[in-house]
């Protein structure tokens, strides 16, 4: 192994490193040089399509589209396929946060919070993930009374979330 991508992968420097260490390839690196101007108007093209439909039934800011552009290159197949993995795991962490919280278990919601706070900023749904980093915080804290306050916002937040990505 010669090099390495930090997570979250993003498309850009993905293309950037098979230039590195793929400089034989010249007809693949113009014809990448070229698609990458083209990235932006195509995931700029995404999100006019998508953000409409969902602001209309989940809330403008339930998803930001453009904070998948490094990750999707501009590809509405892979936009709405990250997205959909997203649900079922969301799902799942939120369980984890409500049993932590119904049995009052602060380091509980604070290590779901942490889990959860990530995967949401990756799609782009910075609400939800403001959310969860208080929880992790108020969980990591062991306070009680933020998290008292917090935990019943996690249902409508996720709600609104799952509602933009069914709309795709």
């Amino acid at each position: 192994m010669d090099d390495y991508l930090a997570k979250p992968l993003e498309i850009p420097k993905l293309k950037a490193a098979l230039r590195k260490w793929m400089p034989d390839a010249p007809a693949a690196a113009t014809a990448t040089e070229e698609s990458g101007a083209q990235d932006a108007e195509v995931v700029a093209a995404v999100a006019a399509e998508a953000a409409p439909e969902a602001a209309a039934t989940a809330g403008a800011a339930a998803v930001d589209p453009a904070a998948l552009e490094p990750l999707t290159g501009g590809d509405r197949e892979v936009f709405k396929e990250i997205l959909d993995d997203f649900v079922d795991p969301a799902k799942s962490i939120a369980g984890e946060i409500e049993k932590a919280y119904a049995e009052r278990s602060a380091a509980g919601v604070g290590a779901a919070g942490h889990k959860f706070q990530s995967a949401a900023r990756t799609i782009g749904a910075h609400s939800l993930a403001d959310l969860c980093l208080a929880l992790e915080s108020a969980g990591k804290a062991g306070n009680w009374e933020d998290i008292d306050a917090l935990a019943p916002r996690l249902d409508g937040e996720l709600r609104q979330v799952l509602d933009y990505i069914a709309t795709l």
